[in-house]
């Protein structure tokens, strides 16, 4: 879950991880394991959802970031627009 420096590892580095570990496991052997990590139901469930997903989560994060920058816009603007009605004020 973390790399050396104790930084969070990216989600989609995570999962191809797991992928690369539980892969040639049988779906017993996957739930022990998962169980022995200490992880619950819940999180394990959601390790099956996003197994072999790396591709999808990579390409999602990507949209993200872009999207940030289109925030970062409008929010940029609407400080403009804030400025100069405090101008007129």
């Amino acid at each position: 879950m973390f790399d050396a420096e104790g930084n969070m590892k990216n989600v989609a580095d995570i999962i191809e991880e797991l992928d690369a570990v539980l892969g040639p496991m049988s779906d017993e052997l996957k739930a022990s394991t998962l169980d022995q990590l200490g992880l619950n139901r819940g999180v394990a469930d959601a390790v099956k959802i996003l197994s072999g997903a790396t591709d999808q989560i990579r390409e999602y994060e990507e949209a993200l970031r872009d999207a940030g920058g289109t925030t970062e816009e409008v929010a940029n603007k609407q400080l403009d627009t804030l400025q100069a009605e405090l101008d007129i004020l």
